[in-house]
């Protein structure tokens, strides 16, 4: 009887999995609220964020601050504890008999035996950002018993409790209204705008400009008037630009559920039920992206990419595309559901227009990249290493090259509003780079408000470089230390809690390049303080400081190895 029970046991990570049905909780009753006060959300899981769907919900605090109580969500214990900068901060993740864990994070602190737990270990190897795995036995927790307190760590900005629930085998995320954690809600879903899109037969956008209009809201549930479309093509695709509102809360928070008919026939659905982390990159196809990066607004395609494995999709009927005709106008309705069944209705009709162009909208591209082929070229002085699988449709690349007021190398491969899946690999001569600085170079992104260095390696006269974003590049050099700025600082420290300093560099960092390193030493002694990525804040605790005169140095280094050594005294009475 054991043995089944523990094959049973074994098997409840998958056989909740294949129960993912809104219609039913997977967990009913398991878990209680991870707080003490009622639910509301600053976010929602599955939500449409940069570069990645939310894995969780974002549960606000009580009054807006810090310091609310965090309680276990179930029996389990402790398996993995997390500090860094950046991401989600303090974490913590605590898995369950039922085949789940629970994470929490962006936490303020945490219970004391936990601190003390993460403090020895952040002293034994001389860094804030630690990643523990303690022993199933070490920390054993029930239900409802305090694990810490919300904070605002990491990259966060403002106080709020990143909760999530995860099969433990697989690591997928689930949306945790399935088990039965989140607030009621009595709010339709908001529509916003929808958009149409002419294609051409490698499903590639049309020459004239997308067509978007914005929505208004009519009576009940339903939005109006009926809009018409006219587009310049025999097939076309439609995206809307749609969001959850909840109770309590004036956040536009992400959909749950969409669906989109085309003459009453359901032509695609999706549902925010999980997102495994193997998929999350996918949202750059999930959405329209050239949108997102060029108007700033966050549509979802009702259409499928060719290269675009997202498992959320329930239906899509010839991959959301649909042909147009002349005289007989496409019916499309658009339903956008909320957890609770709170749903709202959107309707138009598309038309092709009389003259069909044959041309695709970009014709001046210098490379055709195929989403299903690796390739291996070279454009100009670039050499280029592509994977298979990098895009979620044919690329078509541009490419131009030059040099800037100061001589040094600028490239353009492709927009900044083609998106990328995964990295490539680029080979670049260091012919505009003096000898004597070339351990210095590295190949920077210059398509974003902050330039950010993805670094390289020298090999012999070129530089090995890695990047996963189109769009204009510069190699140059980097020789400027981080600066380290007193925000918060007092040689009379008496009556404070802490320093705060401000630690910047030059360049943001992605890829092979690695964000700042930084040490802190009181008298001497390796000190623990934690360095917030967003406001690069970094934050000298004094408690326990003895009376008397002090001496504090930091140092701090960045990817190119240049440093920044400041020194200063203070004392406490």
């Amino acid at each position: 009887m054991n043995y089944i029970i523990s094959i049973l046991l074994a098997l409840l990570p998958y056989i909740a999995c294949s129960q993912i049905d809104s219609t039913r909780l997977i967990t009913d009753g398991y878990f209680i609220s991870p707080v003490d006060h009622t639910m509301k959300l600053a976010g929602s899981f599955g939500e449409l964020r940069s570069n990645h769907f939310h894995s969780g919900i974002d549960i606000k605090s009580k009054k807006g601050a810090e310091g609310d109580t965090i309680r276990c969500a179930a029996d389990g214990y402790i398996s993995r504890i997390k500090l860094q900068r950046g991401s989600y901060g303090k974490v913590v993740y605590i898995d369950h008999p039922n085949g789940f864990t629970t994470v929490y994070a962006h936490m303020q602190r945490f219970s004391p035996e936990i601190e003390s737990y993460i403090r020895e270990r952040q002293k034994a190897v001389e860094s804030y950002e630690v990643e523990l795995f303690p022993s199933a036995d070490k920390f054993q927790l029930e239900q409802g018993q305090p694990i810490g307190h919300l904070g605002n760590t990491g990259r966060s900005y403002g106080p709020h409790l990143h909760f999530e629930i995860r099969n433990t085998v697989t690591e997928i995320p689930q949306n945790p209204y399935l088990h039965g954690i989140g607030p009621e809600d009595e709010k339709n879903p908001l529509l916003y705008a929808v958009s149409v899109q002419g294609m051409d037969r490698d499903l590639i956008e049309v020459s004239d400009e997308t067509k978007y209009i914005n929505l208004t809201k009519g009576n009940k549930e339903m939005y109006g008037p009926i809009h018409k479309f006219e587009v310049p093509a025999w097939r076309a695709a439609v995206s809307i630009q749609a969001f959850d509102l909840m109770d309590g809360a004036a956040n536009k928070n992400g959909l749950y559920h969409l669906k989109m008919y085309v003459d009453d026939t359901l032509h695609y659905e999706m549902k925010m039920d999980s997102v495994g982390w193997d998929e999350t990159k996918y949202i750059n196809s999930f959405i329209e992206y050239e949108e997102k990066k060029v108007n700033t607004r966050t549509l979802i395609r009702c259409y499928k990419q060719k290269n675009n494995p997202l498992s959320l999709y329930r239906t899509i009927r010839n991959n959301g595309f649909f042909k147009v005709f002349k005289n007989k106008a496409r019916k499309i309705r658009f339903e956008a559901i909320d957890f609770y069944g709170n749903r709202s209705i959107s309707k138009c009709e598309v038309l092709r227009r009389e003259q069909v162009p044959s041309d695709v909208r970009n014709t001046t591209f210098s490379k055709k990249i195929k989403y299903n082929q690796a390739y291996d070229f070279k454009l100009g002085v670039t050499h280029m290493s592509i994977p298979k699988g990098i895009t979620d449709n044919t690329l078509l690349l541009e490419h131009s090259q030059g040099k800037n007021a100061e001589g040094e190398l600028a490239l353009r491969l492709g927009h900044s509003y083609q998106p990328l899946f995964d990295y490539m690999s680029l080979t670049l001569p260091l012919s505009s780079v003096p000898p004597d600085l070339r351990s210095k170079a590295v190949l920077v992104y210059i398509s974003s408000k902050t330039p950010t260095s993805f670094g390289g390696t020298v090999i012999g006269d070129s530089l090995a470089v890695k990047v996963n974003k189109l769009g204009k590049f510069l190699l140059t050099t980097d020789e400027t230390p981080p600066t380290i700025t007193p925000l918060e600082y007092k040689k009379d420290a008496s009556l404070r809690k802490d320093f705060k300093f401000r630690l910047k560099d030059n360049f943001n960092t992605r890829g092979a390049a690695k964000d700042i390193t930084y040490d802190v030493y009181i008298d001497g002694v390796w000190t623990i303080c934690p360095l917030k990525a967003l406001g690069d804040l970094l934050t000298i605790p004094l408690e326990g400081i003895p009376s008397g005169d002090h001496f504090l140095q930091i140092t701090a280094t960045d990817h190119s190895g240049n440093s920044t050594n400041w020194k200063g005294s203070f004392f406490t009475k």
